[in-house]
């Protein structure tokens, strides 16, 4: 007789139904893994699309008022000087008339053939040297005077910031009272010499003053920014260098100058900005009644005084000298900021 083989296919039968109900439960967890994984899915999706939405509004909301800036100050308030710089005057029927470049043909024979223009071209380049080369080294050497709370250290820090506190209409009186009358007297009454008025000495002399005037009044915003981005250094930076044994020349040469050269090469780069600008105070100090010596101008008093004793056939050449300066003060900053990044300390 055969073996009898039902217990097998019973037993077969047992272990099929167990396999299949194991399996039935692990499709049901798997489906339920994965509706819980879409479903978290969706929802981080959903926070990434949220929080980059809030970002795109965080970015549009830190650039609009600089847009709206340049839109309005730059655009808004030369856009008719565009179309200005290549027209001209007609006195006959007092309009303006399409001229083509003559106007900027006017501003290149000036220049070859008129001293004024060169001697302001001449004077705010040298105010720009004169402010980077003395004024912008003293600035960081007192800002880290300051920043290392030497001695009188407080004292330094609210003397130097206070032309930056008074008004510059009442500060400019203040000093040319002082150059023209007071220090005459001072000198005479205490040292028996006799001498002028420093703006009445000569052009020589009132250029000097000038730039000097320009060193003091700027010398407060300077050493507020420059000590305040050393401030924000890490102390722990400066511990490790002095317990190593720098000594403090070391320490501002080697860790606190290219930790802040960010800032310092802002300020070289605004400085850049403002060459064709700067006028040396001179509005402050004189207005346009003319008692400057024109060898003392810049390029900024220039076309101030330009355009305030100007008449309609003088407008289309002023608004070409203002189109010229923006195609020549363009390249210069995005050259010196590009030349600041090469030649700057890597920051790895």
């Amino acid at each position: 007789m055969g073996k009898r083989n039902g217990t097998d296919n019973e037993y077969g039968e047992r272990i099929s139904l167990f396999s299949r109900l194991i399996g039935k439960i692990k499709d049901f967890i798997y489906d339920l893994q994965v509706k819980v994984a879409s479903r978290n899915g969706g929802q981080r999706q959903k926070t990434l699309h949220a929080a980059k939405v809030k970002d795109l509004i965080f970015y549009i909301g830190l650039i609009a008022l600089p847009i709206l800036q340049i839109s309005i100050f730059y655009f808004g308030v030369n856009f008719r000087s565009f179309f200005l710089a290549f027209q001209k005057y007609n006195p006959e029927t007092m309009q303006f008339e399409f001229a083509g470049w003559v106007n900027f043909d006017n501003i290149f024979f000036y220049m070859t053939h008129e001293n004024t223009l060169l001697t302001c071209i001449k004077n705010s380049i040298l105010a720009y040297v004169v402010t980077t080369g003395v004024s912008l080294p003293l600035c960081l050497l007192f800002s880290y005077y300051i920043y290392k709370k030497f001695f009188a250290h407080k004292f330094f820090k609210v003397f130097l910031f206070i032309p930056s506190i008074i008004p510059s209409m009442i500060l400019s009186t203040m000093f040319l009272y002082f150059a023209n009358y007071s220090l005459p007297d001072i000198m005479g009454t205490f040292f028996g010499i006799e001498m002028k008025g420093l703006f009445a000495s000569g052009s020589e002399v009132m250029l000097i003053t000038l730039l000097v005037y320009g060193i003091f009044t700027g010398f407060g915003g300077g050493v507020i920014m420059y000590t305040s981005a050393m401030s924000s250094i890490d102390s722990s930076i400066i511990e490790a260098a002095q317990i190593d044994g720098a000594s403090s020349i070391q320490e501002f040469f080697h860790i606190v100058l290219p930790l802040i050269f960010p800032t310092l090469s802002t300020f070289v780069t605004v400085g850049v900005a403002g060459l064709f600008t700067n006028q040396l105070g001179l509005f402050s100090l004189f207005g346009a009644d003319g008692a400057a010596y024109v060898d003392c101008w810049t390029i900024g008093y220039y076309l101030y005084m330009n355009t305030v004793n100007a008449t309609s056939a003088r407008y289309p050449e002023l608004a070409a000298y203002g189109m010229m300066l923006t195609v020549i003060a363009v390249p210069l900053v995005y050259g010196m900021k590009f030349l600041l990044a090469k030649l700057g300390p890597k920051m790895d």
